[in-house]
């Protein structure tokens, strides 16, 4: 019966004219929450460092990178207990690392790093990266240390070389290496030696003033921007050298619409880039020739230094940051459609903008998007007070400031936001004081501080507890967590 109903209502409304919004509804997932105050798991050193994604839940356990000052990172797990905090394996042969320039006025050489983590059928996968000894490699793990082995030595020994931007689409992983002086490669990986290779047909481009490579999975497929000898356009492959093609020409010839931040909205790729004599504007994409479409222009209108940036989706819908004339750069919304994509909130009132820059042409509106099932946290600023923690259900009477951290319109610096089920975890600094952690469950009540902590990082969820790394006096630093209950 219900699904005679359900065949009924489909034609009727096919014969009503029904129109489908581009992107299908989303499937909501399992809620939990904080439920408990930080508690210490382990005192242990464990430095902060530049690479991306240096934890991961590997079949509930909480597995990270940590270093002590002068040393370089090893992979560690945790079970939530002091006992069961113990260190997997060093990484790297040489466990030393010290600032060695070439010359004095120099920067120091860079610290082998450990990152970009991703769990594929329960096994840990990360890239290790040292560009000045030993090369670039990929690992896997199972959590143990006999467990814990190279799959393959990806780049040689030499400067400047690494292999970055780790991310998963079915059974296959891939990545890209980087060398001096030559194009930079996309690789694809089983997860064995033999299943380890590049694809050499093409050569990955990298997003504007950023050291990553865009890229992004819907469904088993990699989408990513390349030159495969039409400029750096928008690609797509399954892991094998046939199925790797180009998308979409957006400007054809030589010249490159360099898609940048890839973002996928339930099954439905948006982008950003620029065709012809249009600026750089949103496009969505199916994966075909035909479907890939410009979903609105002009708005960054007469300002292209402004994009459309931090591309995040929530609730089925896109969010983002971007520029126009009379509102400046603020925080849009998009369901693909061009009368579906405008402004939903002028957060700072006029053409001042509410990002890190106060007011003219370099604010790039609000920032940090977050998103949980419902909720998106950013950071931005109103006329009232400087950058600070806001909240958005995706309607403008919804969209509102949770702290006031910093008064007289300073700055809070919100960092480490991370969701922790319908919540955001992130740092702050209140007036005179150093940087602690927060939580918010989106409302200003509900956002707390925890001052006897500074200095957060390393935040990821693995089981029921929520990991991070903090300092505490007479502690030092530490694994701290947090427990989390079903909603």
């Amino acid at each position: 019966m219900m699904a005679r109903s359900s065949v009924w209502l489909v034609l009727l409304c096919l014969a009503a004219g029904c129109k489908k919004d581009p992107v299908p509804e989303p499937v909501p997932p399992t809620r939990v929450r904080p439920c408990g105050p930080p508690q210490l798991v382990k005192a242990l050193p464990i430095a902060p460092d530049d690479a991306p994604r240096q934890v991961a839940d590997l079949k509930g356990a909480f597995l990270f990178a940590a270093a002590a000052p002068n040393t370089v990172g090893k992979l560690w797990r945790s079970d939530g207990t002091e006992q069961g905090t113990t260190l997997v394996k060093s990484i790297f042969a040489n466990d030393s690392y010290s600032c060695q320039p070439p010359k004095p006025s120099w920067p120091c050489a860079p610290r082998p790093t450990l990152g970009y983590m991703t769990v594929m059928d329960g096994t840990l996968f990360f890239l290790a990266v040292n560009a000045q000894g030993e090369g670039s490699e990929l690992w896997r793990s199972d959590g143990t240390p006999e467990g814990t082995v190279a799959v393959k030595d990806v780049v040689p020994p030499a400067s400047g070389s690494r292999v970055l931007n780790l991310i998963q689409a079915g059974k296959t992983l891939f990545f890209v290496s980087e060398q001096a002086n030559q194009a930079p490669r996309l690789w694809r990986s089983d997860g064995t030696p033999d299943g380890t290779w590049p694809l050499d047909a093409v050569s990955p481009s990298r997003e504007t003033s950023s050291s990553q490579h865009p890229l992004a999975v819907i469904g088993e497929t990699l989408f990513f921007a390349a030159d495969g000898g039409s400029g750096y356009e928008l690609w797509k492959s399954d892991g094998t050298v046939e199925g790797t093609v180009l998308v979409k020409d957006l400007a054809p010839g030589i010249a490159s619409s360099s898609p940048g931040e890839l973002t996928d909205v339930n099954g439905v790729l948006f982008f950003v880039a620029q065709s012809g004599t249009l600026g750089p504007e949103l496009w969505r994409s199916d994966g075909t020739s035909e479907g890939t479409v410009l979903v609105r222009g002009g708005i960054p209108d007469t300002n292209r230094f402004l994009p459309p940036v931090h591309l995040t989706s929530m609730g089925g819908k896109l969010f983002f940051s971007a520029h126009e004339e009379s509102a400046g750069s603020e925080l849009w919304r998009s369901n693909g459609t061009p009368e579906g994509t405008s402004l939903l909130k002028d957060i700072f009132p006029g053409p001042t903008g509410s990002g890190p820059v106060p007011a003219g042409p370099l604010n790039s509106g609000p920032y940090n998007l977050t998103a949980s099932e419902d909720r998106l946290f950013f950071s931005a600023r109103d006329e009232g007070s400087g950058l600070e923690l806001w909240r958005s259900d995706g309607t403008p009477e919804g969209t509102f400031r949770l702290t006031d951290v910093q008064p007289a319109q300073r700055d809070s610096f919100i960092y480490q936001l991370t969701l922790v089920g319908q919540s955001a975890f992130f740092s702050a600094a209140k007036p005179n004081k150093s940087i602690t952690p927060w939580m918010s469950d989106g409302t200003p009540e509900g956002t707390v501080s925890y001052d006897e902590l500074t200095n957060p990082s390393h935040t990821g969820t693995a089981g029921t507890r929520f990991y991070f790394a903090a300092s505490q006096e007479g502690v030092g630093e530490g694994l701290w967590s947090i427990p989390l209950c079903a909603e």
